[in-house]
This record gives structure tokens, sequence and C-alpha cells, in this order.
């Protein structure tokens, strides 16, 4: 099989601001790809083959489809095919689901046991709703007296006001100057990849850092019902992708009906 040309992709997706971990999906699923079909070779009907996949969730389907489309696009603005055989794929359709927001005691229990420089990188992301990647690559310079200046995916720059329980920290962190997680070296930043890992062990029954971000957004919301606020806050391209935090669960379901029968 011809071997596919990512180094000069690669080089593309990080052109255009993609984040590491964008990059990172978009090869994983070409190589699987290019392990059944001839990336330059590979017809519309190899794509619906590969993408029927019965072991995949929608999801799964939709970003395996979006990295074939990201590197066909460039394929053909290249000249490396002719045509993309994703142009006549149908749009993958995911069902819209229930956000996963960790609990409050899943939040205190991992305050609880971990040290101070842990404890600020869970604070990040259950009270500023950062990101792995953004609270791993916070800097001091991007802490002001009442916001967070925080390069989200697209290396989009949003403000994030500064929660009171963050006060204190943050300014001592922005007294320390540099990054505020440094790895091995002393200076750089650490990976996202370990940012996630750190707060993951620290949280009980599986939790994960994007559930502390779930979980912020969700506050946000419930509080203010202001869904363009809590997109600008997380970062979100699109309002779409924000709108999750509207869908109730099957209790507040309930709970409306009950009130009105009562």
């Amino acid at each position: 099989m011809t071997t596919p040309a990512f180094p000069e992709y690669v080089s593309w997706l990080r052109a255009g601001g993609l984040s590491e971990g964008t990059v990172r999906l978009r090869v994983h699923h070409l190589a699987r790809f290019s392990k059944q079909y001839d990336l330059i070779t590979a017809t519309t009907e190899d794509v619906i083959a590969w993408l029927e996949n019965p072991g995949w969730k929608p999801a799964t389907r939709l970003a395996a489809r979006s990295s074939l489309r990201s590197y066909y696009r460039w394929a053909v603005e290249t000249d490396l095919v002719a045509k993309d055989p994703t142009a006549k794929t149908r749009t993958v359709k995911v069902p819209p689901r229930a956000i996963k927001e960790a609990p409050q005691e899943a939040l205190l229990t991992a305050l609880e046991s971990v040290g101070e420089r842990d404890r600020l990188a869970i604070m990040l992301a259950a009270y500023a709703g950062l990101r792995r990647a953004e609270i791993a690559t916070l800097h001091a310079d991007n802490i002001g007296d009442r916001m967070l200046t925080v390069t989200g995916k697209g290396s989009k720059v949003r403000r994030v006001p500064i929660h009171p329980l963050l006060e204190a920290p943050l300014r001592s962190a922005k007294e320390r100057g540099g990054y505020v997680f440094r790895g091995a070296d002393g200076w750089s930043p650490v990976t996202p990849d370990a940012m996630g890992r750190r707060i993951a062990r620290a949280l009980p029954d599986k939790w994960s850092a994007h559930s502390l971000r779930h979980y912020y957004a969700g506050h946000v919301y419930r509080a203010s019902h202001d869904i363009r606020a809590v997109q600008q806050l997380l970062g979100h391209a699109s309002i779409a992708t924000t709108q999750i935090y509207t869908m109730v669960d099957d209790d507040e379901l309930h709970r409306a009906v009950g009130a009105w029968a009562s």
C-alpha cells in the first residue's frame, strides 16, 4: 500500500492552529484506515465500509469521518488525489446525550486528598471550566486581577472570570512566575495527558478532568440560564455544543410532571 504523507498533512493541520490532541486523533484514524485501504486509491465504497464498523458509537464514527474528510480535503488541494472519496458519504447523526458531570462529593473528596499543586489544577477545571490542555499550559502572565486569559482549541483566546476560591492560589502562582504547572525540567509546562492523568487519579469513581469542566458549566448554566455566556466561558465555537447543558434528566422531568399533577 502507498505510504501516506502524514508529515506534510500534520504540518498543514498545525498551521491551521489545531490542537495537538486533534492532530493525534486525525493521525490515529488515518493510520487505522490505511491498514485496510490504500489512501491514494481508496473509493467512496471503501470509506463507507470502514465507517460501518458495528463496534463504533455514533460519536466515534463522526470523529473518524471528520478525520478522513480533513485528510482528503488536503490531499485534493495538494493534488495527491484527484477525487475526494468522502465527498458523497452521509453525515453521521449523533443523538443528544446527557453530560457526565462530576458530583460535588467527588470534587470535595479530590480536593481533600491532594497537595497544593494538584488542588489548584482540580479547581481550575471545576471553578474556571478549563480543559486539561488549558490547565497544563497556564502561565503566570495569563493571570489578571479579575480574569484569566485562556488560549483554547484552535488558538482561540477567551477571558474567564476568576472564581473567589481561585483568587488566593492564583495570586501565589502569579507571584512565582512562569508556567503554573511545570514539567520535570522545572520550567516548561506539563503535557495535557499528564495533567489529565493527575486530575483523574485524585477523583474517585473514575471521574475525569472533563467531568469537572461539565461541573463548572452545569453550575453556571443553572445559576444564570444564559447559554451564550456559558458558550463564551467554555470557548465553544458553536452554540450547539453548549446546548447539552440545557438538557434535563429523568428526575427533573418527573418533578415537572409531579408539580403539575399536584
